[in-house]
């Protein structure tokens, strides 16, 4: 019984390499879950490797990023090319190797170069498949028509006979092991070993990149950046001198410490593992932080009146925000000669006064008042002083650092036998002209104070 369990155990291993070893069938390492190349070995559903088109035609990967996959190429963008100048099938010396080689040492290979192992056999990074290699694939696969003699054809590196090179007809994927002349122009198809440790694969575009795809933005502040956390990657905003991964049960990575309205260039890479180096980084997500919201502090203003047989008063009014204010005098029949506005330096006032016997008169900029002017403040004046001459009415117009009417801002006039009139806005006229009416006092709100608190 037991001789017969190890005959037939014997037939079933000598199937198993059979089968492993016909045209058409390939071996494939299919021994862990999740193999996203099971599904596209030996078909042609391609995928993408530095910006190409290829088949996987042999799947030896032992996880998703490790071992390798063989790809071949899976269009005809490698152009047309004699085997040989020299009359000669040798491989190792031939056109088609040395042009090859050099788009992995100086052409547009020259940079993934080193995801790509050498073929021993071939000598080579990319090379020609070779008779036996090509005669375990599908027709399918090896079907791909240049613009060639013999029906499309493209080199195998394998020789034919005297001064001949084997071939594939492209029309149809039938191998010619028997060749043809060296010097012919066939297609160049290569193939390649990828080293899966040195690579990332996305499943869902089906390519195979040296560096992960740009981070993508959570959340943008004024001084912080959130980018998503993937797995297995790590993240710098400084130009690659310093690198962050996600903390333990963190699904974004924050950098903070930043300044507002800056821009910022943000990359990922796969972080270095044991036995496997840190990828290349990624193209940057460039993030500008949010401008800082400024907050605007409106500055007090002060005021001063000249009032008919008072002089100056004796102080400085102060206006701040949220506050009304009075100058000059009610109830006493006094004129206000003159009204002072201290401001910021860098506010500005225009406007005029209707004062009498001249009319409306613009407003002056005083150097050196009879007062202590605070710091960083400066002095308008409309009106006179020393000629007994009455303002009638004021215009004022109050202008912030930008040159633009400061909000709120509003004055009222008390006029003889009138009283308070209502506020008026920045910018506005209060007052009278033409009745020879004195003005007896100003109220100013800061900010804006309804109409009827100036009848008060």
């Amino acid at each position: 019984m037991r001789q017969k369990m190890k005959r037939l155990m014997g037939i079933l291993l000598s199937l198993v390499l059979m089968l492993g070893l016909m045209p058409g069938m390939s071996l494939t390492a299919l021994a862990y879950d999740g193999n996203p190349y099971a599904s596209l070995v030996g078909t042609t559903n391609s995928v993408t490797f530095n910006g190409k088109p290829w088949y996987i035609i042999a799947d030896n990967s032992t996880a998703v990023d490790a071992g390798t996959v063989t790809l071949l190429a899976a269009d005809t963008s490698f152009g047309l090319s004699e085997f040989s100048d020299r009359y000669s099938n040798d491989y190792s010396i031939s056109k088609v190797k040395a042009s090859l080689d050099d788009l992995t040492t100086s052409g547009s290979f020259k940079d993934v170069a080193d995801a790509i192992e050498t073929n021993t056999d071939a000598g080579g990074k990319l090379y020609l498949l070779s008779t036996s290699e090509a005669q375990q694939l599908s027709t399918d696969v090896l079907k791909m028509n240049f613009s060639s003699k013999k029906g499309g054809a493209w080199w195998l590196r394998s020789p034919g006979g005297s001064q001949m090179a084997a071939f594939v007809y492209g029309e149809n994927g039938n191998v010619n092991a028997s060749g043809e002349i060296v010097d012919y122009e066939f297609g160049v198809r290569p193939a390649l070993k990828l080293n899966l440790s040195s690579v990332i694969f996305s499943s869902e575009s089906k390519t195979f990149s040296l560096a992960p795809e740009p981070p993508v933005a959570e959340e943008i502040t004024t001084n912080a950046i959130s980018v998503t956390a993937r797995t297995g990657e790590e993240y710098s905003i400084d130009g690659g001198k310093t690198w962050v991964k996600a903390k333990s049960g963190e699904s974004v990575v924050t950098f903070d410490n930043l300044k507002p309205a800056t821009t910022y260039a943000i990359v990922a890479r796969m972080a270095k593992t044991s036995g496997k180096k840190a990828s290349p980084a990624s193209e940057a997500l460039n993030v500008t932080t949010r401008e800082e919201e400024k907050t605007i502090v409106t500055p007090s203003i002060y005021l001063a009146s000249h009032v008919e047989n008072l002089g100056w008063d004796k102080k400085l009014t102060e206006l701040a925000p949220g506050e009304t204010v009075d100058v000059g005098t009610t109830g006493q029949s006094l004129r206000m000669e003159a009204l002072d506005m201290v401001v910021p330096e860098n506010y500005k006032v225009t406007g005029f006064a209707h004062i009498q016997n001249y009319g409306d008169t613009d407003v002056i900029h005083v150097n050196n008042p009879d007062y202590q002017v605070p710091e960083g403040y400066t002095v308008y004046r409309f009106g006179t002083t020393g000629r007994a001459l009455r303002m009638e009415a004021i215009e004022i117009h109050l202008l912030d650092e930008n040159g633009k009417p400061v909000e709120g801002f509003q004055y009222a006039s008390h006029l003889q036998d009138i009283g308070w009139e209502g506020y008026v806005n920045n910018g506005s006229f209060t007052g009278t002209r033409h009745q020879s009416r004195r003005l007896e006092a100003l109220r100013f709100a800061y900010p804006e104070a309804d109409a009827a608190d100036a009848q008060q």
